[in-house]
């Protein structure tokens, strides 16, 4: 909760604009409803016992009350709401890998934002506590499923330095391979745009990480 605001996105600034920034700094959030519980909700410190959903959404929906916040599934609802609504083609892209070239990075972390959002809504238990829920009794194909859709886009190696699609399944590698492609096209373009405007020198060309059989260095 303390790393997840709502304020701002995907809710305008709450409840206060002038107390955004004390509303979205994970920092200054934790310890406030920490101090909140101990002074208020005492009883919070046993509350969880079974990990469950009904757990997680009591507890959460009253510590969020009790700091004038958005609950963390009211969040959730929201994004879940976009992806069903005026983001329905984007999830389409997410679906079958294929995304448009515009705003390719935008849209492709945005769209896993929103899929990650959707599979919280459902299963916020699991998010919360994945500990409690990949090990002993509770561990089922539904949860290593979950962690499984939403692995790390990309991954390294231990043989060497390059970062690579990962496989995933229900994709073929084609389009794995277009996505990550495209992604770090798009992310080098920004890379080169920022040395372009706020950096002074000569381009650096610092991208073996892409390729660690190459050779780059300064032009």
């Amino acid at each position: 909760m303390s790393i997840n605001p709502g304020s701002g996105f995907p809710f305008d600034p709450f409840p206060h604009f002038h107390s955004f920034i004390d509303d979205t700094i994970p920092g200054i959030r934790f310890t406030a409803m920490a101090r909140m519980i101990r002074l208020k909700h005492p009883e919070l410190f046993d509350a969880i016992t079974s990990y469950s959903r009904k757990e997680y959404e009591d507890v959460s929906e009253r510590i969020s009350a009790m700091m004038l916040n958005i609950s963390p599934m009211q969040i959730v609802a929201k994004c879940d709401g976009w992806a069903k609504g005026p983001m329905l083609s984007l999830m389409e892209e997410y679906r079958t890998y294929n995304y448009r070239a515009g705003n390719h990075v935008v849209r492709v972390l945005l769209s896993h934002f929103l899929a990650f959002s959707q599979d919280k809504l459902l299963t916020p238990e699991v998010f919360c506590w994945p500990g409690a829920w990949m090990a002993g009794e509770n561990l089922s194909q539904r949860v290593a499923d979950i962690f499984e859709c939403h692995g790390a886009l990309f991954v390294d190696r231990e043989t060497d330095s390059g970062i690579y699609p990962r496989i995933r399944e229900g994709y073929d590698e084609e389009s794995l391979q277009n996505m990550f492609d495209d992604f770090y096209a798009a992310a080098v373009t920004y890379e080169m745009t920022d040395q372009l405007i706020v950096r002074s020198g000569p381009f650096e060309y610092k991208y073996d990480w892409l390729k660690p059989s190459a050779s780059f260095g300064r032009i």
